[in-house]
């Protein structure tokens, strides 16, 4: 859980000063727009972090502890759990620190609670130099505990990266470190509480509460922050958590704004979150991957999940740079339930499912992924850069048909329609607009288009289909423009037109190569020419016009 220190410590961030006239954009550092602050809470979650351990003796307290104990078995047991679930981006290393003694009377001998604050404040004036936190055991029977992240590196602010002077202090209890009455130990709490101190928030459905109105938080037993059992370390965290932490980057995330499209979502490798964005920066759903393996294995279903994140000011009481961030971003399931217990976000293989107009159908298993078919529109305004466009209902054309998915990958929330056509993009648009796939093996057909390129498999598929032998000496071309004479080649050939008459543009003479081409697409109303007289055949193609050309073969 946050301690009331995390409040605190939020709080005089709020309250100090930065540099003078320095403003502070909460995306600047995310080139995706997910994750307020995404750069500036990422100061403890690369590398080695190093922790401190201290036992706390209370006047209450008899489970026998040391130091040393304490930090070799969160060590064996805590330190391999980080590693696996970071992709060896992140590791929580703890060392010995001592023991200190509360001392304070208490009216509530039996309650441990009592002296969390003391040993605290014990841990924090005698710990060692250069650790990144402090985690303090209190020797009393009890598997709960809290944290405090500290202080996240804003621009313009101090940032101190050692404790006491960043905050960073977990205190937990007895049962999370030693096995007492046969019970192991809760590594689970140590491994929730370290993953505040990284910035985590609780997820939850926010539909229950204890009888004193407080919402409660820990109802999402596929999260290593809400939910299951203290005693097993056998949950990991959702895939936002993940790219918060820097351990998944823009490149591992995908958007989906609209039409019909398929996407291979992992679990581990390759694209592992589908971001459904809202109109608003900073609200949107995720759709991410899971299967019960390694520290997952404790997971109570398999499947795709889906959560909502808000970053809007009023959702938290403490609001840096006008977001809720950090430990206080608000992640919660789709569907929530009143059940702490309830799965209902997890949604198995074939299942069909509806997220805010969007419909997902979880098709078959590829290894560590799946392929889900996607189909709606997440948001009113697919591309931002169109409106007006003459060529604008073709290019939503286009898009709602799956031939292009905008021009900034992952967000896709522009088109690009001044931009010029490549021929890696006419590969891609013309396999696209046939319904081909792209090829699935590398077959180095041509010397310029390397393996492992986001376009090789549509040039590699476009040449076993017959529809391109490249420039003739074995190579592709792959960035060079387009021209008008190569369009109407290639969607001659694509698209199977039948020869015409000639077309009888001025600058389109009968012996060019491209001559019968253009004749086919303007008998097939692809083109009107660049003036009613002239082809313009060595103009490069601009994307906003490929869409109308490709718009009017389809028909």
């Amino acid at each position: 859980m946050q301690s009331v220190a995390t409040l605190l410590t939020l709080a005089a961030l709020l309250l100090a000063t930065p540099a003078v006239g320095q403003t502070i954009d909460p995306y600047a550092s995310d080139p995706v727009d997910l994750i307020a602050l995404r750069e500036e809470t990422q100061t403890y979650s690369s590398g080695i972090d190093i922790w401190e351990v201290w036992i706390c003796q209370v006047p209450n307290g008899t489970v026998p502890l040391t130091a040393a104990g304490v930090a070799a078995t969160v060590e064996g047991g805590v330190r391999p759990y980080f590693e696996s679930i970071s992709g060896g981006n992140y590791a929580s290393s703890f060392r010995t620190g001592g023991v200190v003694t509360a001392s304070s009377p208490s009216s509530w001998p039996d309650n441990p609670f009592i002296y969390q604050t003391e040993c605290e404040d014990l841990a924090a004036a005698a710990a060692n130099p250069g650790a990144s936190g402090v985690i303090v055991v209190v020797n009393v029977d009890y598997s709960g505990g809290y944290a405090t992240g500290g202080f996240p590196c804003l621009p313009g602010f101090l940032c101190p990266e050692t404790f006491p002077a960043n905050g960073r202090i977990a205190v937990v209890g007895a049962a999370t470190v030693a096995v007492i009455g046969g019970f192991p130990p809760a590594l689970r709490t140590i491994a929730h509480e370290i993953g505040h101190t990284v910035f985590w928030p609780h997820s939850y459905g926010g539909l229950l509460d204890f009888e004193n109105g407080v919402v409660y938080e820990y109802d999402n037993p596929m999260d290593v922050m809400s939910g299951g059992d203290h005693e097993t370390l056998d949950i990991g965290t959702i895939a936002i958590n993940r790219y918060a932490a820097g351990w998944i980057g823009p490149d591992n995330v995908i958007f989906h704004r609209g039409g019909t499209l398929t996407y291979q979502i992992g679990s581990s490798s390759g694209v592992q979150i589908l971001v459904l964005p809202t109109e608003v920066t900073g609200i949107y759903e995720t759709v991410g991957v899971r299967f019960a393996s390694g520290y997952d294995s404790g997971l109570p279903a398999e499947g795709v999940e889906v959560y909502r994140v808000d970053q809007s000011a009023a959702v938290c009481d403490f609001v840096i740079a006008g977001q809720c961030s950090g430990p206080d971003r608000r992640i919660s399931q789709v569907p929530a339930l009143e059940d702490p217990a309830a799965t209902a976000h997890v949604y198995p293989e074939g299942a069909t499912f509806v997220v805010r107009g969007v419909t997902i159908t979880v098709g078959t298993r590829f290894g560590n992924a799946f392929n889900l078919l996607v189909s709606g529109a997440a948001v009113a305004e697919r591309f931002i850069d169109e409106n007006g466009n003459p060529h604008e209902s073709n290019i939503e054309f286009i898009a709602e048909h799956g031939i292009t998915r905008g021009c900034n990958p992952p967000v896709v929330d522009r088109f690009c329609p001044a931009g010029i056509v490549t021929r890696a993009e006419m590969a891609a648009f013309l396999l696209s607009a046939i319904g081909q796939s792209p090829a699935t093996s590398y077959q180095g057909t041509f010397s310029d288009v390397p393996a492992g390129l986001w376009y090789t498999p549509y040039v590699e598929a476009l040449a076993a289909l017959g529809y391109t032998t490249g420039l003739g000496d074995g190579t592709y071309a792959p960035n060079q423009a387009v021209s008008r004479a190569e369009m109407a080649a290639f969607l001659a050939r694509v698209f199977a037109l039948a020869p015409a008459s000639s077309s009888g543009f001025s600058d389109v003479a009968a012996g060019e190569w491209y001559a019968s081409a253009v004749d086919s697409i303007r008998a097939a109303g692809i083109t009107t020419g660049c003036t009613p007289s002239t082809y313009c055949p060595h103009d490069a193609v601009l994307r906003e016009q490929m869409a109308t050309f490709l718009a009017r073969a389809l028909g």
